[in-house]
């Protein structure tokens, strides 16, 4: 192997969804690096490359088995293994950790400061301070989940373009709300009854009535009855003089 012959680096089979996957891989790749940086050797570009393919199993491998260089590899690594969180969900998650029922102080305070890495990726000037904690108390105070959704999935977030973002969403939000009111009133007058019917129309009677009067008697019958018993049921009972 290229490199340093008194530094060894294991092989690499972290899982990509692993909490600490990200760590794991920063860690290994900084002994692979140490090896492979050795001034003394200098090993080739394809002899990096097959260095690192022999230090990770045929998981890691079969995701960058696609790439032809060193440099591609792993940068496809850190893309796979290194989910960078928001700065402001780490900020507040630095602001809401708490000590959990039998954790070791120094474990603790180790998270603490790897969320403190998390959310300060370089200095900040009092002015940039400034607006990340406006910023932090915009995107916690909003009303729209929706909205903190995709502002937290922004990681180079200012407050000034927090604002912009949540007023294109209001106005967004305000004229999408008018297309379902147009679309429910449409509806509503579509299933509502025409103005122009009349009384006439409900009447049940009213197509018997204008039909031709092929029974007389019974045409009269019809048109003759008390106007509260228009639209009820008619019966006829047939007697036999001989029963009785």
């Amino acid at each position: 192997m290229a490199g340093n012959k008194t530094l060894t680096v294991s092989v690499f089979c972290a899982d990509p969804q692993a909490p600490d996957g990200g760590l794991q891989l920063k860690h290994w790749l900084r002994t692979l690096e140490n090896i492979l940086d050795e001034p003394e050797t200098a090993p080739t570009a394809a002899a990096k490359l097959a260095t690192l393919h022999s230090k990770i199993d045929y998981r890691v491998y079969n995701s960058i088995a696609q790439c032809a260089t060193y440099d591609l590899s792993i940068a496809e690594l850190k893309r796979l293994y290194i989910k960078e969180k928001s700065p402001v969900y780490a900020r507040y998650l630095l602001q809401t950790r708490r000590q959990q029922p039998n954790e070791a102080m120094d474990h603790y305070a180790q998270e603490l400061r790897q969320l403190l890495l998390d959310s300060v990726r370089e200095p900040r000037t009092p002015a940039q301070a400034q607006d990340d904690r406006l910023l932090d108390a915009f995107i916690a105070g909003v009303s729209s989940q929706e909205l903190r959704l995709k502002l937290l999935e922004k990681t180079d977030l200012t407050f000034a373009t927090a604002l912009e973002q949540g007023t294109v969403y209001t106005e967004a939000r305000m004229q999408s709300n008018t297309y379902d009111r147009t679309r429910l009133l449409a509806g509503t007058t579509l299933h509502a009854r025409p103005e122009s019917a009349t009384a006439e129309d409900a009447d049940p009677l009213a197509e018997l009535r204008d039909a031709p009067e092929e029974d007389p008697a019974l045409t009269a019958a019809v048109t003759t009855r008390p106007k509260a018993l228009r639209g009820a049921a008619c019966f006829f009972f047939v007697f036999d003089a001989d029963d009785y």
